[in-house]
C-alpha cells in the first residue's frame, strides 16, 4: 500500500507544481519516503529536483538527480531515464551551459525513440529548441562562428515534430491536451529567437500555457514576450505588461532565477516592477471562517459542498485524497452541527459560497 500511495502521491505532487501549488508540493513531498519500484521511487526525487532547479537551488537539484539515479538504476523508460535527461537539460540551462543542455536533450530523444510516447516528447523537443536558442544567443554575443544553418535545420526539425504530436491526438482523441499544445507553441516561439525573437508568437505560448493552467511556463514566455518587444517588434507598453505580469507570477511562486531574469530586463529597460497590493486579511473567505469556526481549507471543502460535489469531486478539484476529502467534510459537520452534508451544504450557500 505504501509503494501505491508514494507513487499517487509523485503523481499529484507534480500536478501541485504544474498548477504552481509549490508550498502544497512540498508539503506533500515531506511526508513521503523512498519506497517504490520503477517510476514510483524515481519520481518523488525527480520532482524534488525539479522545485530546486526552479526556485535556484540548483547544487540541492543535482543531488536530488543523483539519489534519483542511483534508486533507479538499471530503468531505461521515457518515464524514468527521458525524464531524468529532461531534468539535467533544465539544469544546465539555469547554470547558462545550454550545450550541455542540447546534449541532455538528445540523450532523452534517444531514450524516447522507437516508443509510442506522447507526453514527454513534446517537452524535449520545446526544451530542446530553447537549448538551441540560447546557444546560438550565446555564440552570437561571444563572437564564435557557428553552423547557423543547421541550428534551423535542428529547430525547424522540432517543430515539425511536436506539430505530429498534436496531430496524433487530435486524429485519435478529437482534441490535443493543452499541455502538448503549449509545448509546440513554445517550440515554434522557441525556434524564432534564431531569426528574431516573435513577440506575437511568444504571446501565444504564453496564451496556450494559462489555458494550460501552468503559471510557470506562463511567466517564462511573458518574460520572452517583453524581452522580443523591446527588441523593437512590440513596443515598451507592452513589453511593460508582459514583465510586470511574468514578474508578479515568479514572485507568488518562488520561481527565482526567472523572476531575476526579469529584473535585469526590467532594470536595462527602466521598466518599473510594481508589486501587487496584498489582499486584505480579512477576506470574504477569512470572515466566512472565522463566524463559521473553520480553517482556511475546511471553507474551500464547504464551498465545493455548496456545488453538490462528490468527496471525490472535491479531491480531485483540491487536489487531495479521497479520504482527506472525507476527514474535512466530517468535521465540517462536527462543527456546524449539520445532519448531513446536504445541510451543510446548504449553510455554505447562505454564507455565499456557493
Amino acid at each position: 500500500v505504501g509503494v501505491r500511495l508514494n507513487g499517487a502521491g509523485g503523481n499529484s505532487a507534480e500536478a501541485l507544481i504544474r498548477r504552481g501549488r509549490w508550498a502544497d508540493a512540498d508539503d506533500l513531498l515531506g511526508r513521503m519516503d523512498d519506497r517504490g519500484i520503477t517510476s514510483c521511487v524515481f519520481g518523488p526525487q525527480a520532482i524534488r529536483a525539479l522545485l530546486c532547479i526552479r526556485r535556484g537551488n540548483l547544487d540541492q537539484g543535482e543531488a536530488h538527480l543523483g539519489h534519483a539515479d542511483e534508486l533507479s538504476a538499471g530503468l531505461d523508460t521515457v518515464q524514468v531515464r527521458g525524464w531524468c535527461h529532461l531534468l539535467r537539460a533544465e539544469l544546465a540551462l539555469e547554470r547558462g551551459d545550454p550545450a550541455a543542455a542540447y546534449e541532455e536533450i538528445e540523450h532523452a530523444l534517444s531514450v524516447a525513440a522507437g516508443t509510442d510516447d506522447n507526453t514527454y516528447r513534446p517537452e524535449m523537443l520545446a526544451l530542446g529548441n530553447r537549448a538551441l536558442a540560447d546557444e546560438y544567443e550565446h555564440a552570437r554575443a561571444r563572437g564564435r562562428r557557428i553552423d547557423t544553418d543547421k541550428y534551423h535545420r535542428l529547430a525547424a526539425s522540432f517543430v515539425e515534430q511536436a506539430g505530429t504530436h498534436v496531430e496524433l491526438y487530435e486524429e485519435i482523441a478529437g482534441r490535443c491536451p493543452p499541455r502538448t499544445s503549449a509545448f509546440l507553441a513554445t517550440a515554434r516561439a522557441e525556434e524564432s529567437r534564431l531569426h528574431a525573437s516573435d513577440p506575437d508568437l511568444w504571446r501565444a505560448a504564453a496564451a496556450a500555457w494559462d489555458e494550460a493552467t501552468e503559471p510557470y511556463f506562463s511567466a517564462y514566455s511573458r518574460w520572452r514576450e517583453a524581452e522580443s518587444a523591446l527588441a523593437g517588434r512590440g513596443g515598451r507598453g507592452r513589453a511593460t505588461e508582459a514583465a510586470q505580469v511574468a514578474w508578479q507570477t515568479c514572485v507568488e511562486l518562488g520561481a527565482v532565477p526567472l523572476q531575476q531574469r526579469i529584473e535585469r530586463l526590467a532594470q536595462r529597460a527602466r521598466i518599473s516592477l510594481t508589486p501587487a497590493v496584498p489582499e486584505s486579511t480579512h477576506s470574504p473567505r477569512h470572515d466566512i471562517a472565522e463566524d463559521l469556526g473553520l480553517t482556511a481549507r475546511e471553507v474551500e471543502v464547504l464551498a465545493e459542498l455548496a456545488r453538490g460535489r462528490t468527496d471525490r469531486q472535491i479531491a480531485d478539484d483540491l487536489f487531495i485524497s479521497k479520504k482527506t476529502a472525507s476527514v474535512h467534510v466530517s468535521n465540517i459537520l462536527r462543527k456546524l452541527d449539520a445532519a448531513n452534508r446536504i445541510e451543510a451544504a446548504e449553510i455554505g450557500q447562505r454564507a455565499g459560497l456557493d
